[in-house]
């Protein structure tokens, strides 16, 4: 199941997209994908600062998803490097949408584009759904909200240069899994920003929290970040220490 859900408050909107399996166990597809979204989301959560190129995020939680895909998923040549990938936009197959919005009175707010003072939407497939392209200011509030989807039809699409990196034989144990998305509301901070969305988010708190283990968000893991540099990240399952690209 894929859910994107929010609530209002005052007037200030959220937006939060939770993926489960409804049978409440993740088979070992769906947590190697669930996982390869939640690693692609944390790594942009570490690089999140002021000065920082939201476009530069985008391209980020691709080259996680690419390296994911081919060295856990298997859906990727095991031969084929991200450099390469990337420069045939490999990923756009995948991650349609673009990595996230900014989010204030509308969920979706306002100041993405804005003529001669943010930079322009790109046109790579992909690129072009990025809701804005700006640099990362002090107090912006911007979700993130990586993906990946197996979608016959946008696969169907695959460039020539594309589909020499698809594995189709492991793409076909796919056809009927639809895709995950995970997405957190953040604002930005003097030194990086701060996760405003508590839920489930690790394998282990979901099928916790499905099976009535966990039953206080008090008792789930958070990636909530205050002030990167005075060390004040909450202790958090790191799914193995971090991402390497």
């Amino acid at each position: 199941c894929l859910f994107d859900m929010g609530a209002e408050y005052h007037r200030y909107a959220s937006d939060i997209t939770c993926s489960f399996p409804a049978s409440g166990k993740f088979t070992e597809d769906q947590k190697a994908v669930y996982e390869s979204v939640l690693m692609a989301q944390w790594a942009v959560m570490d690089a999140m600062k002021p000065g920082v190129s939201w476009k530069d995020m985008h391209e980020l939680s691709y080259r996680v998803i690419l390296k994911r895909l081919r060295d856990v998923v298997g859906v990727l040549r095991k031969d084929a490097s991200v450099e390469d990938m990337m420069r045939v936009n490999v990923a756009s197959l995948f991650m349609m949408h673009g990595l996230g919005h900014l989010i204030g009175l509308n969920v979706h707010d306002v100041g993405g584009y804005m003529e001669g003072k943010t930079p322009e939407r790109p046109k790579l497939a992909g690129y072009r759904s990025l809701r804005t392209c700006r640099i990362l200011r002090e107090n912006m509030c911007l979700t993130v909200e990586p993906g990946i989807y197996f979608n016959s039809y946008a696969l169907s699409k695959a460039s020539k240069e594309q589909k020499e990196f698809l594995v189709t034989e492991r793409l076909k144990d796919f056809v009927t899994f639809g895709g995950v998305r995970i997405e957190d509301v953040v604002v930005v901070t003097k030194n990086g920003i701060e996760n405003l969305t508590n839920c489930p988010r690790t394998v282990s708190d979901v099928e916790a929290v499905m099976s009535g283990k966990i039953t206080s968000r008090h008792k789930l893991t958070k990636k909530f970040y205050r002030d990167h540099e005075a060390g004040e990240e909450e202790d958090g399952d790191r799914l193995g220490g971090g991402v390497a690209v």
